[in-house]
């Protein structure tokens, strides 16, 4: 082999993704662990796509990125349950945001219909979760960012 030669690129494994069910109403988080920041719920039974898990946290699709629920409250059969079963999209083997409510994704965020993004002491709620330089934001439904007394962002809704 000459030593100018480049080596060959290394090829990255696909993600594997699993649907897994929800076993109780179950709250997905920003980051793996309980004191992490609150960005949703999977309803009893809804069905989620999981990559992997460690230390008894699952790594999921949610939304338009990467988000966390307890592994523990999670079952590869599926959960009989009286509600409306949601089943979110399989999602692409190509890397994803990660996780969902950092700012560090160069990639313009996908607008959330009816949610936006807040900070706990913010006065204003944004479309963009880096606008302003947010830290730890999380993604919350419009209505309830307006009763916290948050309002409109006046960049992101020029």
């Amino acid at each position: 082999m000459r030593q100018d030669a480049e080596p060959d690129p290394v090829k990255e494994p696909k993600e594997q993704w699993v649907m897994l069910y929800s076993k109780t109403d179950l709250n997905v988080r920003n980051l793996p662990g309980a004191d992490s920041g609150v960005i949703g719920q999977l309803q009893e039974g809804e069905a989620v796509y999981v990559s992997s898990v460690e230390n008894g946290w699952a790594r999921i699709q949610y939304l338009s990125g990467i988000a966390y629920v307890s592994a523990d409250f999670l079952s590869d059969t599926e959960i009989p349950t009286t509600a409306a079963v949601i089943i979110r999209p399989v999602p692409e083997t190509a890397p994803q945001k990660e996780p969902i409510a950092r700012n560090t994704d160069p990639v313009p965020t996908q607008t959330h219909v009816g949610y936006v993004w807040i900070t706990q002491n913010s006065k204003r709620y944004h479309l963009d979760e880096r606008c302003s330089n947010m830290e730890n934001p999380i993604l919350v439904p419009v209505e309830e960012a307006i009763a916290m007394g948050k309002t409109e962002c006046m960049r992101c809704y020029r």
